[in-house]
């Protein structure tokens, strides 16, 4: 197999997230058609279908098994390129969300933010809609 591609992963991780083509393409500032082209790429590498792709939502195959590879990959790649630069980010984050969302999203969002960033501190500011 060659090797994969980082930005190929991160498409396809984005689409899992979003479960969804057309919101991962908009989250990635791409066009659907570059997305899709993209999940192709990272399938034929793979030799297999890695979602199947319904009306409005996308679900993982058995190959989709790639995604917890992917997420490993991606952040070793966050992780070397940080030790490496000796730039790690520091400072505040503010963040303001409605109680909505901040019950139903904000819990893992918080928990991979910290790993990722242990020096930034994260501020963040809830209330009604």
């Amino acid at each position: 197999m060659k090797h994969l591609k980082l930005v190929l992963l991160h498409t396809f991780v984005m689409i899992v997230e979003c479960r969804s083509l057309s919101l991962a393409a908009t989250r990635l500032h791409k066009s659907h058609a570059t997305i899709s082209i993209q999940l192709k790429k990272l399938g034929n590498q793979v030799g297999t279908r890695l979602l199947n792709r319904g009306h409005q939502v996308v679900g993982l195959t058995p190959a989709g098994e790639l995604l917890r590879y992917s997420r490993r990959i991606l952040a070793l790649s966050r992780e070397a390129l940080v030790r490496l630069s000796n730039q790690e980010p520091t400072g505040n984050v503010h963040f303001g969300i409605a109680d909505d969302y901040a019950k139903a999203f904000l819990a893992p969002i918080i928990g991979r933010f910290t790993t990722q960033y242990p020096r930034l501190r994260l501020i963040i500011r809830n209330d009604i809609s």
